[in-house]
């Protein structure tokens, strides 16, 4: 995480921290790593030159291995091969590609979404 991505968070624990009714800091919290997972949405459907849908394992291999022309990965067990984020960890890692860049970025933004918000909006009782 990077200390642009640490800023926001950093201040959401502080307001829980003193301020226990931080919940309209934790929603703002939300939009932004939403809007941060859609804009690196945006930047993958420009690079690839259409939209797609990029949860879908089979909409990420076809952009990859036919469209994108990138190396395999290693074959997962019911769905041709895989997408989950360690192997495209290690494709990005060895391809730098822009469009992976994007993917794994949105992925972040969508973890940090969940972890660091929505949890703690919950946990605000």
């Amino acid at each position: 995480m990077t200390d642009t991505e640490r800023a926001p968070v950093v201040a959401g624990l502080c307001v829980l921290d003193t301020d226990h009714p931080g919940r309209e800091h934790l929603t703002s919290l939300r939009q932004y790593y939403t809007a941060q997972a859609q804009d690196c949405a945006d930047a993958a459907y420009e690079v690839l030159g259409r939209p797609l849908d990029l949860d879908s394992p089979q909409h990420l291999q076809i952009a990859l291995f036919e469209e994108l022309d990138l190396p395999l990965t290693t074959a997962s067990s019911d769905q041709g091969y895989s997408t989950d984020s360690d192997a495209l960890q290690e494709l990005f890692a060895a391809t730098r590609h822009p469009f992976l860049a994007h993917v794994l970025d949105r992925r972040h933004a969508l973890h940090m979404c969940d972890q660091l918000t929505t949890r703690l909006t919950g946990a605000l009782v």
